[in-house]
């Protein structure tokens, strides 16, 4: 089985991100030349490395932007990386209505270590600590076209605002 073609079975079901394991094992041909086929796919702008090993798909409809909602992907870049998280600050406002205008960038609270933000094209992520984790309750799961994904609550999205306003521009 080509990448390619991989590519276009996630597609018909909603699976929007992959990882280098994921392919290598699914395909017939080696690691190199999967590899290569991953790099030919990058370069005509069909899949975004986002982080080493991990892949998203940018199917037709988000061709014109170069970028995919983070929820699309979001719990399986996280399952990849085997950490907790959830969408904060103005990434979370604007799921619960209170975003005037389209964040420019996706906001990500996670348990510590720190990662590195992502800069990757249009796609922009940045990532905050939090000294202690949130209880369940105050972190709700949505459903997305590719699943779940995970948000604060209206009251902890205030509180991550209040909290983080110095980092992220004021309120």
């Amino acid at each position: 089985m080509s990448v390619s073609d991989y590519i276009k079975g996630l597609l018909s079901f909603e699976i929007y991100a992959f990882s280098l394991e994921e392919v290598i094992t699914k395909s017939s041909k080696s690691s190199i030349a999967v590899k290569r086929e991953l790099s030919r796919l990058v370069e005509k702008g069909e899949i975004i490395n986002l982080r080493k090993g991990f892949y998203l798909i940018i199917p037709p409809r988000y061709t014109f932007t170069g970028k995919l909602p983070v929820e699309l992907y979001v719990e399986k870049l996280f399952q990849y990386l085997d950490r907790k998280y959830y969408l904060s600050l103005y990434s979370a406002a604007k799921f619960h209505g209170a975003a005037h205008q389209q964040p420019q960038r996706d906001y990500l609270m996670i348990e510590k270590p720190k990662l590195k933000a992502i800069r990757k094209n249009t796609i922009s992520i940045d990532y905050f600590t939090v000294n202690y984790w949130p209880s369940d309750s105050s972190i709700e799961q949505r459903q997305a076209d590719a699943g779940i994904f995970k948000i604060s609550s209206p009251a902890l999205t205030m509180l991550d605002l209040i909290h983080h306003h110095n980092k992220i521009g004021g309120i």
